[in-house]
């Protein structure tokens, strides 16, 4: 059963893969949080994982949602364990993407006005743009 949970494959650089089942995220102690995410038409969806180190599990099946357990599975490894779950992942940068376009954007923004009033003010004093 232990030989299972040992990383076999690799995303990313980061252990995804035992023999058969998805190692989810780090759970402590050298071990992995595992277990396995399905999707069927139409709409079935199913989540398990395990916490090898609390000895906890979670078992969700779900029908007229295709990622409904997948996202609970998901919300309880990261409960668990303080990491998201590998699955989540592409989601979560998905999610993250338009904040971080806002705050890219409000930044550039921000120091063009910066630099136009600091233009503004030194010709105001007479100081010329080149010598400063």
């Amino acid at each position: 059963m232990n030989a299972m949970r040992e990383s076999q494959a690799f995303k990313w650089g980061i252990e995804i893969w035992g023999l058969g089942s998805m190692l989810s995220a780090p759970a402590g102690r050298g071990e992995f949080m595992f277990g396995h995410d399905g999707a069927n038409d139409p709409a079935i969806n199913a989540s398990v994982h395990i916490n090898p180190v609390t000895r906890d599990g979670i078992i969700v099946l779900v029908t007229g949602s295709r990622t409904l357990a997948s996202q609970l599975g998901s919300d309880w490894v990261f409960w668990q364990t303080g990491l998201p779950d590998f699955l989540s992942m592409p989601g979560e940068v998905k999610r993250m993407v338009p904040s971080l376009f806002g705050i890219a954007v409000t930044i550039l923004l921000v120091a063009t006005i910066m630099g136009w009033r600091l233009r503004h003010s030194r010709r105001r004093r007479g100081v010329s743009p080149e010598a400063a």
